[in-house]
């Protein structure tokens, strides 16, 4: 898909420019939110940034993946990675509970066979761990979230 305009992002996933190429008095070298290095490109494969494709209110949506590699963006790894630290901070889950919420978040970042699975996993693990406790791991994740991972956990 030939996609008419690419983006400035900052490194922590914050929109900076959804027009870099064109608008070029909007490009900035950091983020005026939270100081990180701004890119136009993946950094695995060189390919411009465009919106997510999963974009029914055709507003710039910041992307998780890398539409030609295939690989992850380094704000969906830094917002994993939190997950995944988050979970290991549950006290109220076992190891095994943490390893199993841990094997969903993925799937919550994609859609694939296994989402609605992984929405079924994490709601029952919202349940156990408290509102509070499962507002922040909402939280963490939204930012990468599929729409229908969204949808599904009713989350606007």
């Amino acid at each position: 898909m030939d996609h008419p305009e690419s983006a400035q992002i900052c490194l922590k996933g914050h929109l900076i420019n959804e027009a870099s190429e064109w608008d070029l008095s909007s490009n900035r070298i950091f983020c005026p939110i939270c100081g990180s290095v701004t890119v136009v490109i993946c950094s695995g494969c060189g390919t411009k940034i465009y919106s997510s494709d999963s974009n029914p209110l055709r507003r710039f949506v910041v992307p998780s993946f890398c539409s030609n590699c295939g690989l992850p963006y380094p704000w969906t790894k830094q917002t994993l990675q939190a997950a995944f630290e988050f979970t290991d901070e549950l006290e109220a889950l076992s190891s095994e509970e943490k390893e199993n919420l841990k094997a969903a978040v993925p799937d919550l970042v994609s859609d694939t066979p296994r989402t609605p699975l992984a929405v079924s996993r994490i709601q029952k693990v919202f349940v156990k761990i408290g509102k509070p406790a499962a507002q922040s791991l909402i939280q963490i994740l939204v930012s990468v979230l599929t729409e229908e991972a969204k949808k599904q956990l009713g989350i606007s």
